[in-house]
């Protein structure tokens, strides 16, 4: 899960339209709705049996957040259950 703050999330989408790239819909620009998915988020992980949620700060760099996802799952690397050169390549 990649944890970033509906401030930011709006203020990364608004820079993007600014500079001429495509925008999501505007719902992903309302406060509101953004927060309300961050509750929605946590409670489905809260009631996840058996399955891990690796949760990253937005902010960091790709290489960052793939260090912190090899540090954070090291028991799962080792049943290869995530194949992080593959994550890496679709970034």
């Amino acid at each position: 899960y990649i944890d970033e703050t509906p401030e930011t999330s709006i203020k990364r989408q608004l820079f993007k339209i600014s500079i001429g790239r495509t925008a999501l819909a505007s719902f992903w620009r309302d406060e509101s709705f953004l927060r309300d998915t961050i509750v929605g988020y946590y409670s489905l992980f809260d009631n996840l049996n058996g399955i891990e949620v690796t949760t990253v700060d937005a902010e960091m760099t790709t290489e960052d957040k793939l260090n912190n996802i090899k540090e954070t799952n090291q028991p799962l690397m080792a049943s290869k259950s995530i194949d992080l050169a593959k994550f890496k390549s679709i970034k």
